[in-house]
């Protein structure tokens, strides 16, 4: 949930259609119907999705265990291949489509080494997972757009290559899920959807985006020390625009996973929570506040893309730029 485009076409997007409503006298519950059509995927209702539950959030369900996460093995752990091609990925590390490549191929492989086929199908999600978000990455900090895969010499843009990625990332998050309910493939499945709104059309991110919070969720009632199922669960609330999103309420949440001692929060997740956190004080033109928590990021990686690129946007508003 951390691309810059996903936000800006997802507010836009909401916002036409909260506004079309009223023009053409559709009532919000139809509108809502309408869009989330699907939402029965998720194992959820529509309401359940559309809920403003934050009092569900603060309550703790009595069900789900607490240990220290030092002394609660993650459910699938990363492989060595995986977590380099996760930190170059945030660090901006990667500065060709050949090295982007064998990162995928050195991911897959590892994937390989697992007898439990649970476990193997969720590392191959992850794989797809980075490489369709290295897709998007922007090698030398320009528009995303312009880059080409000119070693494959083809007409296919970056977005529909990343697209294609993350499809196959859900489709094995699916496929780990009916072999088993386990929180990191619930949680991969929740990351993939959540990255392919940027990537697909205005209608896949009407149907599907609002389903991130809701496998987040059921990943954190798995296992209640993986950190990144809870940014899942909460990122729509400083993502999303009004009414769906709510700023304050989101960013408690955020500082709140940062501060439980009870929550594993890894590299990843401590740049996720920091530039959500930042962002939710973006939107609120507090751009002190947004900067200290994009520095934050910057601190678990240096040359993160995203919040460079926040930072000066940040940095132009504040002097009246655009």
């Amino acid at each position: 949930m951390t691309s810059v485009i996903f936000r800006r076409r997802f507010f836009l997007v909401i916002s036409i259609l909260f506004f079309a409503a009223n023009v053409f006298s559709e009532s919000e519950d139809e509108l809502k119907k309408r869009i989330l059509s699907g939402a029965d995927l998720a194992g959820q209702s529509m309401d359940e999705l559309l809920a403003a539950d934050d009092e569900a959030d603060e309550k703790k369900s009595d069900k789900v265990e607490r240990r220290l996460p030092s002394t609660f093995e993650r459910d699938v752990p990363y492989t060595a291949d995986e977590i380099t091609f996760m930190d170059l990925y945030y660090n901006h590390g990667i500065s060709s489509v050949a090295q982007r490549r064998k990162l995928h191929e050195s991911a897959i492989e590892s994937s390989q080494k697992f007898q439990d086929e649970y476990a193997r199908l969720v590392h191959l999600a992850r794989a797809e997972y980075y490489y369709g978000i290295a897709c998007i990455e922007t090698f030398d900090l320009a528009s995303f757009e312009n880059l080409k895969d000119v070693e494959n010499k083809s007409d296919v843009s970056e977005n529909v290559n990343a697209g294609a990625a993350f499809d196959k990332a859900i489709e094995y998050a699916k496929a780990a899920l009916k072999i088993r309910e386990g929180s990191d493939a619930y949680a991969i499945y929740s990351h993939a959807i959540s990255a392919n709104c940027t990537a697909k059309s205005w209608s896949y991110i009407l149907g599907n985006a609002l389903k991130v919070r809701s496998y987040g969720r059921k990943a954190v009632n798995l296992d209640y020390s993986n950190g990144l199922a809870h940014f899942l669960a909460v990122a729509q609330d400083i993502y999303a625009p009004w009414p769906i999103g709510k700023i304050r309420a989101g960013r408690k949440k955020m500082i709140d996973i940062l501060n439980d001692k009870y929550i594993r929060v890894e590299k990843q997740e401590r740049l996720l929570i920091s530039a959500a956190i930042g962002y939710s004080y973006f939107k609120q033109k507090k751009w002190s506040n947004a900067i200290e928590w994009y520095n934050k990021a910057l601190e678990v990686y240096p040359y993160n893309f995203s919040a460079h690129q926040m930072l000066g946007t940040i940095n132009r508003r504040k002097d009246g730029g655009k």
